[in-house]
């Protein structure tokens, strides 16, 4: 029997024309009544998962506006802090810049004031005199310096601290004198 409702795919029908009149209307009204509470139940059912929907979609834009804001005051203050970083940056390197430039003047007063002790106090010595007798710290701590510890440069140098009387002053011959106090 079975085999035989699967093959023909028999449904079963209620059959209304052997039924009495009085019953096919009593079974017709069963049918709307049957079908008039399971619509009301599905309604329900749709009205109530309709409801958790619209809580669950309302929750959902809660939560992309505040992660919208939440968005948009990291990107302030991204903005902020690398504009910050910027200025720090610009700072740092003119901190560098300087703080170069002061440890350069340091080592140069150094070779000046090495100069100063190699000079005798009456005597003149040329650049290319002076330059071997530097100790070799000396020339080891030029290489961290941007300008070479050569005879071009050691002129220079003494001719700014002779303007500035600093050390030396230049000599009749070219060269340089110590000068005292």
């Amino acid at each position: 029997m079975r085999d035989w409702k699967v093959d023909r795919a028999y449904k079963v029908r209620l059959e209304t024309r052997q039924m009495p009149e009085a019953v096919q209307a009593r079974v017709v009204d069963f049918v709307r009544a049957v079908w008039e509470a399971a619509r009301a139940d599905v309604g329900r059912d749709m009205a109530e998962a309709r409801d958790r929907m619209k809580a669950k979609v309302k929750a959902t834009d809660e939560v992309m506006n505040e992660m919208a804001a939440r968005l948009d005051a990291t990107e302030a203050l991204n903005a902020r802090l690398t504009s910050e970083a910027d200025g720090l940056r610009k700072e740092v390197k003119r901190l560098r810049k300087r703080l170069d430039h002061v440890r350069a003047e340091d080592f140069w007063d150094r070779v000046m004031q090495e100069v100063h002790d190699l000079r005798p106090p009456d005597g003149e010595m040329k650049v290319e005199e002076i330059l071997p007798r530097l100790k070799p710290s000396v020339h080891r701590g030029a290489r961290l310096h941007k300008e070479p510890l050569d005879a071009a440069t050691l002129r220079k140098k003494l001719k700014v601290r002779t303007y500035h009387r600093k050390y030396v002053a230049e000599g009749d011959d070219g060269g340089f004198v110590r000068r005292v106090g």
